[in-house]
């Protein structure tokens, strides 16, 4: 009595992104033949088709601001009354919006292609032999993903008012008057996004 196993494998295909072709895969064709009679034979196969994706994003940003805002110093000197003097400062503002976003990948993964065709020939052998072949098809998927940023901001902000200055007026009213400063900074940061269908 005579047992042969044979392993029948089939590559792997790898897809990343689902970008390539589908893979076609080689018929194999196994044959049992020659055996005496009364002869036990089997023949195990093992077909394996993966899919494999891998996405990876990455996002540096960096923002420098550099906000200044200035109102007033303004001059009324050397006035004579009778009158009145009067300096008023209007207002200064300043308002800065940044805003980045990360890009996105997205991959999708149809159905795993199937490993190719395996025949069984039987043929030749003696009376009263056995035989028997057992087939295992193995279909997977897998995905991996990957994100890494870097978000760096920095700024100076300034903000001025006044330094009016009314020197040196007789026989008259003097006044001053000083607006607002105000100075407004905002960084908004949205990271890339990865999508896969499995």
């Amino acid at each position: 009595m005579r047992l042969y196993k044979l392993f029948s494998g089939v590559a792997a295909a790898s897809l990343v992104a689902s970008m390539l072709a589908p893979v076609a895969f080689a018929d194999t064709t196994i044959t049992i033949s020659g055996n005496g009679s009364n002869s036990t034979n089997r023949v195990d196969t093992t077909e394996v088709s993966t899919v494999t994706v891998g996405q990876s994003s990455s996002l540096v940003v960096g923002v420098s601001l550099d906000l200044s805002a200035s109102s007033g110093e303004n001059e009324a000197n050397n006035n004579t009354g009778p009158g009145s003097v009067s300096v008023t400062t209007g207002n200064s503002s300043v308002t800065s919006a940044v805003s980045v976003a990360g890009g996105s990948n997205a991959a999708t993964v149809a159905a795993v292609p199937p490993p190719g065709n395996v025949t069984l020939l039987i043929s030749g052998n003696g009376t009263g032999t056995t035989n028997k072949w057992v087939d295992t098809k193995i279909l997977t998927k897998t995905a991996s993903q990957g994100f890494a940023g870097v978000v760096g901001v920095s700024g100076t902000k300034t903000c001025k008012t006044g330094k009016n200055k009314t020197n040196n007026n007789t026989n008259g009213t003097v006044t001053q008057s000083t607006g607002v400063c105000s100075t407004s900074a905002t960084t908004t940061v949205t990271a890339p996004t990865n999508t896969t269908n499995l």
